[in-house]
C-alpha cells in the first residue's frame, strides 16, 4: 500500500498525467482527430520501461503495422470474389500473423507484437485505412515523439530529484 501512497509515486503519477493530457489537448487543438498511433506508441514506451533503445522498435513496427493495415482493401478486394468476404478477412489476417512472426528474427524492428497491435486497430478502421494511414503514420511519430519526450524528461527529472533528496 504504501508505494501507492508515497509521495514519490504520487509526484510521478500526477506530472505524467498532467503530460498526457497537455498532449491531448495540444493534438486537439492542432486538429488531430485520431490519437491512437500516438498513444500506442507512448503505452509501448511505458512497457518498454522508459528505454530510449526500443524507440527503434516502437515506431518501425508502428509504421509497418499501418502499412500492413493500408493493404485491408486491397488484399480483401482481391480475394472476396475468389473465396467471399469472411473467408478473405481470415486469409488477410493469417498472412499478417505469417509476415510478422516468420520476419521477426530478421528484422525484429519492424515486425513484432507492437506491428501486430498498429494492423489490429487498423482492422478496427478498415474504412478509413486507406483514406488515413499516412495520417495516422504522422500522427503516430510525431505525436508519440512529443508524448515520449515529455515523459522522458519528468522520468529524468524525477531520477535527479531524488538522487539531490
Amino acid at each position: 500500500m504504501n508505494a501507492i501512497f508515497n509521495s514519490a509515486h504520487l509526484t510521478k503519477t500526477l506530472m505524467l498525467t498532467v503530460w498526457i493530457v497537455t498532449g491531448t489537448v495540444i493534438l486537439q487543438k492542432l486538429g488531430v482527430h485520431d490519437k491512437w498511433p500516438a498513444f500506442l506508441a507512448l503505452i509501448f514506451f511505458f512497457e518498454a520501461k522508459f528505454d530510449l533503445s526500443k524507440l527503434k522498435n516502437i515506431f518501425g513496427a508502428g509504421v509497418v503495422g499501418i502499412l500492413m493495415g493500408m493493404l485491408i482493401p486491397t488484399v480483401l478486394g482481391a480475394l472476396t470474389p475468389v473465396v467471399g468476404g469472411e473467408n478473405a478477412f481470415y486469409i488477410y489476417v493469417a498472412g499478417v500473423v505469417l509476415i510478422t512472426i516468420g520476419m521477426g528474427p530478421v528484422a525484429h524492428w519492424a515486425f513484432s507484437y507492437i506491428t501486430f497491435a498498429y494492423v489490429v486497430m487498423c482492422i478496427l478502421h478498415a474504412k478509413e485505412v486507406t483514406a488515413h494511414g499516412f495520417t495516422w503514420m504522422t500522427v503516430l511519430a510525431l505525436g508519440g515523439a512529443m508524448y515520449i519526450v515529455g515523459v522522458t524528461l519528468i522520468a529524468k527529472y524525477l531520477e535527479r530529484k531524488a538522487v539531490t533528496a
